[in-house]
């Protein structure tokens, strides 16, 4: 029986299950490690791009931001069958096409997926890769004070006339003769956004004004602050060593990523502040309240202008004849309030700029 057991556990080559066991231990061992180490060589891949060229990292967000557009774009107009019975061929048609008020819900959709594809998805998937490390990157963990809100949202809301009148001498450009081509394009650009933007409004149902403000409001202030002010500012700042050249090269990019440059100069001015919040209250929710402010103010005052119950265009306030009294007065009370928020949140650990 000996015998018979010995041969059973050896093969003609002299290898046994005893010296199987060191390799079968190694193994695990191997595995153990490998399966511990593992954490690690993840974030050494993340650290990878952490540890890249500011320039590097613009780029590769980026290549973010149009592929997560490319991506969101494609699935909302694949859904515009179920939803709106549209082809896929009539859905692009439709946007590529004429503005006509039968399509209005679609266009509306279709303008809501998009800003979530192209604003609202990209910072969080940059953040998670370049940054994974940092939960605060974004600045959404601070929560402002009542005090702060309540100043930004006077602030927003007393520059409405000087933001008119920049909007109005802006809208007077004229480019040198020999780019007239150029500014021609500009302003069927211009007009054709106008127009998109009129037909968007219209409407006096308390619903249609919900969508309004969800489309208008809501997803671009969340999700332009997130890109310009948490991305592009801090990697702006990041690669010129200077918070002022991080904010006021990204509200450059602000400004003319909304191809409207006839109104380039107020809106490059309003995503400044919006950059100066973020540093001096150290949140996102400041420069989003003020966004969110800024667009929902016309949207509700538009609103009750078609029913009648307001007579005043807010687009001529502070840009007509007669209304200079209210530019002067509310320009001085933007300037000591700007200074106020400045002051109040300096005061509260912020940090001075």
């Amino acid at each position: 029986d000996g015998s018979v057991t010995s041969s059973m556990g050896a093969s003609n080559n002299g290898f046994s299950c005893n010296s199987i066991s060191p390799i079968l231990i190694n193994a695990k061992d191997f595995l153990v490690k490998f399966g511990a180490n593992l954490p690690k060589l993840n974030r050494m891949r993340y650290h990878i791009f952490a540890g890249a060229h500011p320039f590097a990292k613009l780029v590769f967000s980026l290549f973010i931001i149009i592929s997560s557009f490319l991506a969101v774009f494609i699935i909302s107009t694949l859904l515009t069958v179920p939803f709106f019975h549209y082809s896929v061929h009539q859905a692009v048609s439709i946007l590529a096409g004429k503005i006509d008020e039968e399509n209005i819900a679609l266009l509306k959709y279709l303008q809501i997926t998009q800003s979530v594809g192209l604003f609202l998805v990209p910072p969080f998937i940059i953040k998670s890769l370049i940054y994974p490390d940092n939960p605060n990157y974004l600045k959404l963990k601070k929560i402002p004070r009542y005090t702060s809100l309540a100043l930004v949202i006077m602030t927003v809301i007393i520059a409405v006339p000087a933001i008119n009148f920049l909007a109005d001498l802006n809208s007077r450009m004229e480019l040198p003769h020999f780019l007239k081509g150029v500014e021609t394009k500009m302003q069927e650009m211009e007009n054709g956004a106008q127009q998109m933007m009129d037909n968007f409004l219209k409407g006096t149902s308390y619903a249609g004004l919900l969508i309004n403000l969800i489309m208008i409001a809501v997803i671009p202030a969340i999700g332009e602050e997130l890109l310009f002010r948490g991305i592009f500012q801090q990697f702006i700042t990041e690669w010129t060593k200077n918070k002022h050249a991080g904010i006021l090269i990204a509200a450059a990019i602000f400004s003319a990523a909304h191809l409207q440059f006839f109104g380039f100069v107020p809106r490059f001015l309003l995503g400044a502040f919006f950059g100066y919040l973020l540093i001096w209250g150290q949140t996102m929710w400041l420069p989003i309240a003020a966004h969110f402010v800024n667009n929902a103010t016309a949207v509700i005052y538009y609103f009750y202008y078609q029913r009648g119950l307001v007579h005043q265009d807010i687009d001529s306030l502070g840009a007509k004849k007669g209304s200079q009294n209210i530019l002067l007065i509310s320009s001085l009370f933007l300037i000591m309030l700007i200074a106020v928020i400045r002051q109040y949140e300096k005061s509260n650990n912020a940090p001075d700029l």
